[in-house]
């Protein structure tokens, strides 16, 4: 079998996706194809043709009168450290392809609330995602990612104000230059007859932005001061009814139409029905959605009162 190199990948039409190293400033070299048939002189090196008995050693194989082909301890260790490794690489793909769609489908709220940048967004999904495993991370895509986006918005947010400059730049140099090697090596693969997802599209079409972005982070001299206060205009899709529902009648101006203001206090009290249910089916609940339930005598005093005026 035909050995790649570390990181390479082999695509559809049997070319070979070289991704660049990344250099000491945390940029990241060009990425390249290798035609199909190409093999360069560390190809050959690393695929140099051996005699059969030295192949079977390195693999801890040999013949035993009697028993056949055995694999000695040497070899069986090898070959489950491999597997380890494989596996490995195999969920940490799966995570990263996971955070990217969570990131997609929380971008509209951030850019909805002055929050435009790509590494904005980027932060809010690690928030998210924090301390949560494979399945704790699945769900929140699928599932409960619009329950937890407007704390850790908010959470984010006071995160960055506190943080040093330098290393908020860092970071965030960091994330663009990989994400630009990233859609490199998507576009080397979409040229090599892989299908791309509507993410990964919109990252194609969106890279001059994230060129800018990236500019405007190189010539920062300081940290641009976070505007805490949410847009007043209703976010778009999905997100409007999860941020309507965390306004209450206390927050809302007080030109607010009373029907209105009612209508999100019923909102936010199905949710918090739905967390009771969660509950008691015996699934654990984080910090703000604890404090959310607290709050369910507070909210129908005021759906109380909104309905005897």
């Amino acid at each position: 079998m035909w050995k790649l190199g570390e990181g390479e990948e082999l695509l559809p039409d049997g070319s070979v996706l070289c991704p660049g190293s990344r250099r000491s400033d945390g940029s990241f070299r060009k990425a390249s194809r290798r035609k199909k048939g190409y093999y360069s002189d560390e190809d050959l090196q690393r695929n140099v043709y051996k005699p059969n008995p030295i192949r079977l050693r390195e693999a801890g194989l040999n013949y035993v009168v009697g028993l056949g082909m055995t694999q000695n301890l040497h070899g069986r260790k090898k070959g489950v450290a491999q597997e380890k490794k494989d596996d490995k690489r195999r969920r940490a793909k799966l995570k990263a392809s996971l955070k990217h769609t969570l990131i997609h489908l929380i971008r509209p709220f951030c850019v909805d609330n002055q929050q435009p940048d790509r590494f904005f967004a980027f932060r809010v999904a690690e928030k998210m995602c924090k301390g949560k495993n494979m399945d704790g991370i699945e769900d929140l895509v699928k599932q409960t990612w619009q329950m937890e986006l407007f704390d850790n918005f908010e959470k984010t947010i006071d995160e960055i104000e506190k943080q040093a400059f330098a290393k908020f730049q860092k970071q965030a140099l960091r994330y663009l230059y990989e994400l630009l090697h990233e859609i490199e090596c998507w576009k080397i693969r979409q040229s090599g007859g892989v299908d791309l997802n509507e993410f990964r599209l919109r990252d194609l079409k969106d890279e001059e932005s994230f060129h800018r972005e990236l500019k405007q982070f190189e010539k920062m001299k300081a940290k641009p001061r976070a505007k805490a206060k949410l847009a007043s205009s209703a976010v778009s899709g999905s997100c409007e009814e999860e941020v309507k529902s965390k306004v209450s009648s206390d927050q809302a101006a007080p030109s607010e139409d009373p029907k209105k203001v009612l209508k999100k206090l019923r909102k936010r009290l199905r949710q918090i029905e739905k967390l009771e249910t969660k509950q008691a089916n015996g699934k654990s609940l984080n910090e703000d959605q604890v404090a959310k339930l607290k709050s369910k005598d507070d909210i129908l005093r005021q759906i109380s009162s909104l309905e005897n005026t």
